[in-house]
């Protein structure tokens, strides 16, 4: 006679060591992904390197010249096809030259004197008393970003892949709350002034990450009136 199959025992010790396992591996990565963002933000914010503004304000000064070019064909081609008539004396203004009206205009000033502006702005940011000591050159700011944007993304791949172990192994799903930069996001374009709106905002947003229906803003009660306008005395 065949010996009957002892009843299997779940070891309930090892399937919550894996359940603690996979909690902390998750907040771990949280925690981890809070520290890379806030960092993300530090470094974005950082001022400008003086290298880059002078060379912002030089682009600027050469954006001038196509505008003014544009704005000199059209006064001087007209003049081009008139050899028969001198240009106008000065002291009757400069046809458009420069100005009009006796005014000089902001256009001519950076095409024509653009060298001379970039070289005398350049020396005087130089000495501006700016508080850029921990500035950052274009070039690295961008590279550090987007390490940090890498980082912070493959993080984000490890935490869904995480959720979806848990769900395929049928634990409870483990809830979704929203980071800081993705509040920031919802309320970049327009935020709502009245604090429950902000507070239903962010509830909704946690929601929709947990794939859940969102709420509504409860609606005041209909005002209701102790005594009835029919029922005061006419000389009320």
């Amino acid at each position: 006679m065949s010996a009957k199959p002892k009843n299997q025992i779940t070891d309930f010790s090892a399937l919550s060591n894996a359940v603690a396992a996979l909690g902390d591996a998750i907040q771990s990565r949280v925690a981890k992904r809070e520290g890379l963002a806030q960092e993300r933000d530090r470094v974005a914010a950082l001022p400008m390197h003086r290298d880059d503004l002078i060379a912002a304000v030089d682009a600027w000064i050469d954006s001038a010249r196509p505008i003014y070019l544009k704005h000199l064909q059209e006064v001087i081609a007209p003049r081009s096809r008139r050899a028969d008539r001198p240009l106008p004396e000065s002291r009757n203004g400069d046809f458009g030259l420069l100005g009009d009206a006796f005014k000089v205009g902001p256009f001519p000033i950076l095409a024509l004197l653009g060298p001379a502006l970039k070289e005398s702005l350049a020396t005087m940011i130089k000495e501006l008393p700016l508080d850029d000591g921990d500035a950052l050159p274009a070039g690295e700011r961008q590279e550090l970003l987007a390490s940090l944007d890498a980082q912070i993304e493959s993080l984000d791949a490890e935490l869904a892949d995480l959720h979806r172990q848990a769900e395929s192994a049928g634990l409870a799903p483990i809830r979704r709350r929203p980071t800081p930069e993705e509040v920031k996001a919802l309320f970049a374009n327009q935020s709502p002034t009245r604090p429950e709106d902000i507070a239903l905002a962010a509830e909704n947003l946690e929601r929709s990450m947990n794939n859940e229906p969102p709420l509504k803003r409860q609606c005041p009660p209909p005002r209701r009136e102790l005594i009835l306008d029919k029922d005061l005395p006419n000389d009320f």
